[in-house]
């Protein structure tokens, strides 16, 4: 009976011991992410549904407030369809009776003010988006989703009130570079498995490939908002929405209402098209890393990087991947990447992707 009972034992144990991580379908506190191919080395992660005007507000809105009263210029170039003529008029305008949205959103097109600030569309796909906007914006996300792990962990508190070089930036963070609001005294580094890579538009290759799997969603309809995502709690401070009303706190103690009396948004009379992470190029196919260095993106020695943030708390550079080591794999940041040609034509929208596998970080 003994001898059974330690059999059995043994193949319970090989059982679990073998049993693979590809049972984690994707990223924790962010329900609409899957792994691509789970099962293969250059799995990665992707959003399965396009990111919404809600997303993208929650992201204005942080810009806004953490920038927005010494650098006003980096609200309205985060704007959708704005020229640079219509951004000059936010940080070039000397009428202080105006909230920052107020002048810009009166000149942009008339899709964006009925359908991006139109309570009734808050959460459909938000469009109009550039490259960089789009760039800048996974940037932004992946941050968020660190810092939020950081709160979750114990590390930090969250913080309303950061402002200009003073906020949380995954790589500035690991150059020991930001304090926050500190709960634990010690830092996180990243061979402790708790921060992830940045957030990358999907590449031509990453998109076919997930397609294929049949894992994305391009309708464009309502994907209802999960307050317990890790962008819920900067939701729950910057937008206040009801059935009839949008409400935007974009500055400490300012808020910008919305009226959902605006004209019904027809996505059928415009030509949309989805963003990817190559730029003027066609590289379907090729390497993430040949990807970001076609765009101008190109790598940097880690261990080698002693510089200081800028006056954004950003450093030159972002984390896209790890190597076999497990030390963070870094290109150029975004502000160094080649404009991409405009099509006045076309409408974009976006996802996010990561370069990550089934437990590989803790999360």
């Amino acid at each position: 009976m003994k001898r059974n009972f330690n059999v059995l034992f043994c193949f319970v144990i090989i059982l679990l011991t073998s049993i693979p991580v590809y049972g984690q379908k994707g990223l924790k506190d962010a329900p609409d992410t899957r792994f691509v191919s789970p099962k293969n080395p250059d799995a990665f992660l992707i959003s399965t549904k396009p990111i919404t005007n809600r997303e993208y507000l929650i992201y204005l809105m942080w810009i806004s407030n953490v920038y927005g009263l010494d650098y006003p210029e980096s609200v309205a170039k985060a704007m959708p369809c704005a020229s640079y003529d219509q951004q000059e008029l936010v940080f070039g305008s000397e009428d202080d009776d105006d909230s920052p949205f107020h002048t810009l959103i009166t000149n942009l097109p008339a899709y964006v003010r009925e359908y991006m600030f139109n309570q009734k569309y808050l959460d459909y796909p938000v469009v109009g988006i550039s490259w960089q906007q789009a760039s800048s914006f996974c940037k932004w996300l992946s941050d968020r989703y660190n810092e939020h792990t950081l709160f979750v962990k114990g590390y930090l508190a969250p913080d309303q009130y950061q402002m200009n070089e003073n906020c949380f930036v995954t790589e500035s963070y690991l150059k020991e570079q930001y304090y926050g609001a500190r709960i634990k005294e010690e830092m996180v580094y990243w061979n402790q498995r708790l921060l992830i890579p940045n957030f990358h538009l999907p590449s031509m290759n990453e998109l076919k490939t997930a397609g294929e799997e049949k894992l994305l969603s391009t309708d464009f309809r309502a994907y209802p908002f999960d307050t317990t995502c890790f962008l819920g709690i900067w939701n729950n401070w910057y937008l206040k929405d009801s059935a009839a009303i949008l409400g935007l706190n974009y500055g400490y103690g300012m808020t910008e209402f919305f009226s959902a009396d605006g004209k019904d948004w027809d996505v059928s009379a415009m030509k949309c098209k989805e963003l990817t992470l190559e730029l003027n190029t066609d590289n379907s196919g090729a390497s993430l890393m040949d990807v970001f260095n076609k765009n101008g993106q190109l790598p940097m020695e880690y261990a080698n990087i002693e510089v200081e943030k800028d006056s954004s708390g950003k450093m030159p550079y972002i984390i896209i991947d790890e190597n076999a080591k497990r030390e963070p794999i870094v290109v150029g940041s975004y502000s160094n990447a080649i404009p991409a040609a405009g099509d006045n034509k076309i409408v974009y929208f976006f996802r996010y992707s990561c370069a990550m596998k089934p437990g590989q970080y803790k999360l």
